[in-house]
C-alpha cells in the first residue's frame, strides 16, 4: 500500500495563470483609497503574501508603514474588485494540473494550499477554474512566515504526531460560540439539537467537559500554521 502524502499547492502560476488580475484588483483599490495610480509598477509579488504586498506600496506612496486599519481597508477593497478582473481575464488552468489532483485523489493523498493570498481571493481565484473544492483546507496570506517546510511531500504520521493528545471536542451553547472561538483554536463545529460541538485544538483541555479524539489532519495543520504565527509574534 502506497504511504498517504499531504501536498500543499501553491495558486498563482502554479494551478492557474490570470495574467494579472490580482495586481490589477489591487491597484483599483490604491486608486479609490489613495488616489495613486499604477502603484503595482515595479512591485515583484512573488512569494509575498497580500497584506505584505499591501504594505510594500503603502509604505512606498507615503514614506512610513501603514497601520492595520488603513492595511484592512485596501484589502476589503481589493477583494470587491478582484472577482470582476479575474472574470475578464484570460484566466486558464494550468495544463496537467485536474489530472494530477485527480490522480493524488484517487491514491488517497490529502490536498491543501499554501498561498500568500488571502482565503476570499484564493476561493475567487479557484472557483473560476472549478478547482475551490478541490482543497479541503489551506494556509492562506500571513498565516505563517515558514509554509514552506509544510509544501515538502511530508508523511501525514508526522503532522498526526504534532497534535496527539491535543484535539477536544466539546458542546458549546450557540449563543456562546463567538465569544468561544475568540479565545480557542477551532477546527471544526456542528450544530445540532443540544448545541454546536465544536473540535478544539488545546494543548491542555478547553473545560472539564472536553473529551479527547483522534486528530485528523486538518487539525494538525491549524496547529502547525499558528504555532509559526505565534513564534513570529514573539
Amino acid at each position: 500500500m502506497r504511504p498517504r502524502q499531504l501536498f500543499l499547492f501553491d495558486i498563482d502560476g502554479t494551478l492557474i495563470g490570470t495574467m494579472g488580475a490580482g495586481l490589477r484588483a489591487l491597484d483599483r483599490a490604491v486608486v479609490e483609497l489613495h488616489g495613486h495610480e499604477r502603484s503595482c509598477e515595479g512591485i515583484r509579488a512573488d512569494g509575498k503574501t497580500d497584506p505584505a504586498i499591501i504594505i510594500e506600496i503603502l509604505e512606498r506612496l507615503h514614506g512610513r508603514a501603514p497601520d492595520d486599519t488603513q492595511i484592512e481597508a485596501v484589502l476589503d477593497r481589493y477583494l470587491e474588485h478582484l472577482r470582476g478582473e479575474v472574470e475578464r481575464s484570460p484566466y486558464k488552468v494550468m495544463p496537467g494540473v485536474g489530472a494530477a489532483l485527480d490522480l493524488l485523489d484517487e491514491r488517497g493523498h490529502v490536498l491543501g494550499l499554501a498561498t500568500g493570498n488571502v482565503a476570499r481571493g484564493a476561493e475567487i481565484k479557484l472557483t473560476r477554474g472549478d478547482l475551490w473544492r478541490r482543497f479541503g483546507f489551506g494556509g492562506y496570506g500571513s498565516d505563517s512566515a515558514d509554509r514552506g517546510r509544510l509544501v515538502a511531500h511530508c508523511q501525514p504520521e508526522a503532522l498526526l504526531g504534532l497534535v496527539e493528545g491535543c484535539v477536544w471536542e466539546l458542546i458549546v451553547p450557540s449563543a456562546d460560540l463567538p465569544s468561544f472561538k475568540q479565545n480557542h483554536l477551532i477546527s471544526g463545529t456542528i450544530r445540532r439539537s443540544d448545541g454546536v460541538h465544536a473540535r478544539v485544538v488545546s494543548e491542555t483541555p478547553p473545560n472539564a467537559l472536553a473529551k479527547p479524539i483522534s486528530p485528523t489532519l486538518e487539525d494538525a495543520y491549524l496547529y502547525a500554521l499558528t504555532a509559526d504565527r505565534q513564534a513570529v509574534a514573539a
